[in-house]
């Protein structure tokens, strides 16, 4: 990453920055839905990377140009780092919203089929399983604010301070940074929750178990099977 960051530094091009934040987009995705999930929805992929991107793209380019008046607002040396610390947080939001869900939809499935039997749309009736996977989504990011500053000195701002900002300016700067991070987090987690409750519950106002999924994803089966047959290949040769 180290040597990547260093080329997009020096060549200066904003086509290079937008590639460089597509891959993070796509590698973000791909963590979330191939490591961090346990449980998955069909097409899980293109609604998480539609939800990272929706989220961080926008809050990057606004908090860069118009909060931290950067121009151009691209500059990969400042632009780039706020991007992947928006990314970061948004990636964990996604995966502890969508995984509220889908735990929700599967353990508490009876509360919400209870309210569509009864004449709710699939809305009204899944409105408890997003607050509460939004509430979770969103608790560590209000929790890192409520000590922020005042218990706890965060990495920006420490980094600024020892780069010779003064500490008016760091605080101001770290301040930006939370805002945009509690920002893109919170988007993140509600375009996550409402994509998974319109995948998992049906137009027609039905629960599709057969939507979600435990088991390991392909890809890491195909690894698995692969794995297994060259052990055997192996074993076999030494017989």
């Amino acid at each position: 990453m180290a040597l990547l960051l260093n080329r997009v530094f020096e060549t200066n091009n904003p086509w290079a920055v937008a590639g460089l934040a597509a891959l993070l987009m796509l590698l973000g995705t791909t963590e979330v839905v191939l490591n961090k999930s346990k449980r998955r929805y069909t097409h899980m992929y293109p609604g998480t990377l539609v939800s990272l991107a929706v989220s961080t793209i926008p809050i990057s380019v606004l908090g860069t140009r118009f909060a931290m008046s950067i121009d151009p607002f691209w500059k990969p040396s400042q632009y780039i780092p706020i991007l992947g610390m928006l990314s970061g947080s948004a990636i964990s939001g996604v995966v502890v919203a969508v995984t509220s869900v889908l735990r929700e939809l599967q353990e508490n499935r009876d509360k919400v089929e209870f309210l569509l039997a009864f004449g709710a749309t699939r809305i009204e009736a899944c409105r408890g399983v997003a607050t509460e996977a939004l509430r979770l989504a969103l608790l560590p990011v209000i929790n890192q604010m409520s000590v922020i500053g005042l218990i706890a000195i965060p990495g920006m701002m420490t980094g600024a301070i020892l780069g010779g900002s003064s500490v008016e300016q760091a605080a101001r700067l770290q301040m930006v940074i939370m805002f945009m991070i509690s920002a893109s987090t919170a988007l993140a987690a509600m375009t996550s929750i409402v994509i998974a409750l319109l995948i998992v519950v049906d137009g027609e106002h039905r629960i599709r178990d057969e939507r979600v999924h435990a088991e390991k994803h392909a890809v890491w089966r195909a690894r698995d099977a692969v794995v297994s047959h060259i052990s055997a290949l192996v074993s076999c040769r030494r017989a």
